[in-house]
């Protein structure tokens, strides 16, 4: 049996191909229609217009089984979120008292409690009474949690540009707290330990022995490194020079607690007890302390935090197909930066293309009147662009004269709100300057699901920012002159 492979990226230039061709296929027919009613400018005008206006747009995958999905069952989905808000109401049994007979009907009404507490029990969707932790302006999440009354160093931790995945130490910033949060603390525990040092291990590590060779599968002396490099420096250095200086020493801690090292005391072979100090005390922006593991303070001058924070966190979440996806890009040729909607959530539960989405909306671009035949040029004001395309159009920030910040537009053509809930909320809606970037950002929503250490299924809608694939061309242009001129057949 003979099996053909065929790459996925080979399928995309292939579609993308046809709808090139085909695109500029339907513009050679309308200037080949105008050519035989005697209006070819016009027809080849409007035909030019409409193939450019189909290779502009993005060349973005789409999915047939959402499109068409969404146009058959237009009308006819079920809203699940409608039954929801009104599962454990009154409200439930006179919406199908008049749908259904009463046997089923008082069925449907004792199953929504269940299906209300069920919903609550897997799901976290954020309320009025806890709002969410996302920031728009910033385009990343925005959080704190402090230490409760009681504790011996109240304590507040600031996660101020988590941009999603996994919530770690490195995350959370210190600041000191004045007033404790609510709850009461639990003591804190005092643990001595007494072990003997385990050094650390690991591949190419150099033999602190004189006439012991090393492993020649990893060759920390065979790096290529660049004078900038300073990450792979460091690197070496840490492989080369300093690697048998260092030891484990295993301490477990529960998840959600702040833990600090009160002190070393190494016994020798003699019986001497040293007191080790800490090499990060200090002020925390003093450039001769070191220190791998600890927590930034917003004071320069402040002593440095070196305590370590464990978040509770899981080790591994399922992450489901983004059912949104959303660029912050930079249009250099249009000097401007745009928001653009990649997918759009559908109505099916699926995500649905934003070239798609925005075909289903907008109107028939204005090709305005015919030229008339024998004119070798056409004018146009200016293109137009789909609806998920959005323009971010810069404006000063209040009480400055040259900061900057991008406001959500739209142009005159486009829908009043946005397809999905990345670029929603209500008008004006900011988004900081420093936050699109030249490289662009890019910025998803997909299901998430993990299970707590005590079995415990958890799943929500989160996002997550990672970084764009660059610049972008929207196509976007003003006082637009057009070749008429139909070239010979032949």
């Amino acid at each position: 049996m003979a099996v053909r492979r065929v790459s996925r990226r080979g399928r995309r230039i292939s579609d993308r191909r046809a709808r090139r061709l085909a695109a500029y296929a339907r513009a050679g027919l309308r200037a080949a229609a105008g050519s035989a009613t005697g209006d070819r400018g016009g027809a080849a005008a409007r035909g030019d217009r409409r193939a450019r206006a189909d290779s502009r747009r993005p060349d973005y995958a789409c999915s047939d089984l959402s499109r068409h999905g969404e146009a058959l069952g237009a009308g006819k989905f079920f809203n699940g979120l409608a039954l929801l808000a009104v599962a454990d109401k009154p409200a439930l049994a006179s919406s199908i008292g008049a749908v259904t007979d009463a046997a089923t009907a008082a069925a449907i009404v004792a199953a929504g409690p269940k299906l209300r507490s069920w919903f609550d029990e897997v799901y976290l969707v954020d309320s009025a009474a806890s709002p969410g932790a996302w920031s728009p302006p910033d385009v990343e999440y925005r959080f704190r949690v402090a230490t409760p009354g009681g504790a011996a160093q109240p304590t507040e931790l600031v996660a101020g540009d988590y941009g999603g995945g996994r919530v770690d130490w490195y995350a959370f910033d210190s600041r000191p707290l004045a007033v404790p949060a609510p709850g009461v603390a639990e003591p804190d525990v005092a643990t001595t330990l007494s072990f003997v040092p385990a050094p650390v291990a690991y591949a190419g590590m150099p033999s602190p022995r004189y006439w012991e060779m090393e492993d020649r599968k990893t060759e920390f002396g065979d790096l290529t490194i660049a004078t900038t490099d300073v990450a792979k420096l460091l690197l070496a250095e840490f492989a080369l020079v300093f690697a048998n200086d260092w030891c484990i020493v295993p301490h477990e801690a529960p998840v959600g607690s702040i833990i600090a090292v009160e002190g070393l005391v190494v016994t020798d072979v003699f019986g001497d007890r040293i007191l080790i100090e800490a090499a990060g005390r200090g002020a925390d922006e003093d450039w001769r302390r070191w220190s791998l593991y600890g927590l930034s303070t917003p004071d320069p001058d402040a002593p440095a935090d070196m305590r370590l924070y464990l978040p509770r966190a899981t080790a591994q979440t399922l992450e489901g197909a983004p059912i949104e996806e959303v660029v912050l890009l930079r249009d250099e040729m249009a000097n401007m930066a745009w928001a653009v909607e990649k997918r759009v959530p559908a109505r099916s539960g699926n995500s649905l293309s934003g070239v798609d989405a925005a075909a289903a909306v907008d109107p028939p671009p204005d090709l305005g009147e015919a030229v008339p035949a024998g004119v070798p040029v056409g004018y146009r004001l200016g293109e137009t662009l789909p609806s998920h395309w959005r323009p971010l159009m810069p404006v000063k920030r209040p009480g400055s004269a040259r900061a900057m910040r991008l406001q959500r537009a739209r142009l005159p053509n486009q829908t009043t709100q946005p397809f999905g809930a990345v670029l929603a909320g209500a008008a004006p809606f900011f988004v900081n300057e420093e936050e699109v970037p030249r490289a662009g950002k890019m910025v998803t929503r997909s299901f998430q699901r993990t299970r707590w250490r005590d079995g415990k299924v958890v799943t929500w809608l989160g996002r997550r920012v990672t970084v764009g694939k660059g610049e972008g061309a929207s196509g976007l242009a003003f006082d637009v002159l057009t070749d008429q001129r139909v070239p010979p057949a032949g």
